[in-house]
């Protein structure tokens, strides 16, 4: 089990880009400057992400899942 952060934390690269870390008892989050997010279990394993507009979420199985909205 992960400690809890009290608030996001917030990092800033070499490129102004900024990195914000959230961690929960059960997952982690990243963000780079908001755009894309990951987020991850306990054990370093994906559960989602949400990039270039699209979702991604981990199956009950196991494997990914992509959502998109179509046109």
């Amino acid at each position: 089990m992960l400690a809890a952060m009290p608030t996001p934390q917030v990092m800033r690269g070499a490129t102004h880009h900024r990195f914000y870390f959230n961690q929960q008892p059960h997952f982690l989050t990243v963000s780079d400057n908001l755009h894309a997010t990951y987020s991850f279990d306990g054990e370093g394993r994906l559960l989602g992400a949400f990039r270039n507009g699209v979702n991604y979420r981990r199956g009950l199985r196991g494997d990914i899942l992509m959502k998109q909205e179509s046109l």
